[in-house]
């Protein structure tokens, strides 16, 4: 079969089974159009505090580059996927305490690490394994209970969120095989069973090769509800009274093909691409790819409608190119070039290797020079002077409003 005929044999969506129903009040935002405008963000439109951790620095928690980070009112989870995989507990003021579980194959252990959650009162996380299994953990780093999610939700976890102990969403790969009404969203209580299931599609059998890139989507909790769009499809669903509703759109141009718009050689002309959405609680950060001519951050204003660029600025030596940047007028610290990922429990955070943070203060090229907390570029500076350059990382910590 040829990959044009493969790739839309791929895309039929089948909104019928499972939980779908239509909402009136869809938002269209225009890509194309938002192109033309450039505006900048500061940081104090969105956060109004900051604070710093350094993490302890001992034998038993070492933090290489790659960690992943999740911030909560608590507590702070550091982990790494594989090689090995493992999960480290530290206080907000940065002492380490524990880790959590062990890498392995018992039934206790996990074997890298697909997704990872806390509740928001940080009394357990879920822990998504690539050996098929889904683990409850305490914050003692017991086991409270697990279950082979391949048996239970015939899928493999992508990602976790989690709104109570009682109410938990996981959102599973899109299926490689086929598959009718395959829902993609599946909610589970507090025993890991499942007890809805949201956002059906129906796939044919997608070749091992042949240049199809699929990610997860957009995935997250905002005011209680879970929002989901598939890897750069059209359309942001949320869930609304037990069912999966559109949202937000982003029309693509008459050249795409129906669907997912991801896969190589096919799309001529101004085609628009939204590979990644992060929802703030006034704004929608978008990572755009407009055929060749752009690939970046675009910012959209829920309030007033506006969809614009973000403007490059140049970058402290020795980097030559300027990038596009959040103006950080906060602290002033460093202008932060990215959002993805860095959205946390009410929190946008950065982790700097102190390093790479003494070599900008001794170059005096931290970013914005009159910020609106001197104090705590102050504050951040005596950190950054009083460490050793191979401590773990300094953790930079804004509240959203």
């Amino acid at each position: 079969m040829s990959r044009p005929l493969a790739f839309l044999f791929l895309t039929l969506i089948f909104l019928t089974s499972c939980r779908h129903e239509t909402k009136t009040d869809l938002i269209t935002i225009d890509i194309l159009e938002g192109l033309k405008t450039e505006k900048e963000l500061r940081l104090s439109e969105i956060v109004d505090d900051v604070e710093y951790v350094k993490l302890e620095t001992a034998p038993e928690c070492l933090l290489p580059e790659q960690s992943i980070y999740l911030i909560g009112k608590k507590y702070i989870l550091v982990y790494q996927r594989q090689e090995p995989a493992w999960i480290k507990l530290f206080d907000r003021q940065g002492h380490f305490l524990r880790n959590i579980g062990r890498e392995g194959k018992g039934p206790l252990e996990y074997l890298s690490i697909n997704a990872l959650a806390a509740d928001p009162d940080e009394t357990f996380l879920l822990v998504a394994d690539r050996n098929d299994k889904l683990l409850k953990f305490d914050f003692q780093g017991t086991v409270l209970t697990q279950v082979n999610y391949q048996k239970s939700f015939q899928g493999v976890i992508a990602e976790i969120e989690i709104k109570s102990s009682k109410e938990m969403f996981l959102l599973l790969d899109y299926p490689i095989l086929a598959q009718r009404n395959f829902c993609m969203v599946r909610e589970i209580n507090g025993d890991l069973v499942q007890i809805d299931s949201l956002f059906p599609v129906t796939s044919s059998d997608m070749p091992v090769k042949g240049g199809y890139m699929w990610g997860h989507g957009d995935f997250y909790l905002l005011d209680g509800k879970i929002n989901f769009r598939l890897y750069s499809y059209d359309t942001l669903y949320e869930g609304y009274k037990g069912k999966m509703v559109p949202r937000f759109y982003f029309p693509i141009t008459k050249d795409h093909l129906p669907g997912p718009y991801i896969i190589y050689g096919i799309h001529k002309g101004d085609y628009s691409e939204v590979s990644l959405v992060y929802e703030l609680p006034g704004y929608l950060i978008l990572y755009v790819s407009q055929a060749s001519d752009y690939y970046g951050t675009m910012i959209y204003d829920k309030t007033s409608g506006i969809l614009s660029t973000l403007p490059q600025y140049p970058l402290p030596p020795p980097a030559k190119y300027p990038q596009q940047q959040l103006v950080n007028d906060i602290d002033g610290v460093i202008n932060p070039a990215r959002i993805y990922k860095n959205i946390s429990n009410g929190f946008i955070f950065y982790s700097y290797e102190v390093i790479e943070l003494k070599e900008l203060v001794e170059k005096d090229s931290l970013g914005f020079d009159q910020p609106r907390f001197p104090e705590k570029r102050k504050e951040f500076i005596g950190m950054v002077t009083s460490s050793k350059d191979d401590d773990n990382p300094i953790l930079q910590i804004f509240h959203l409003k």
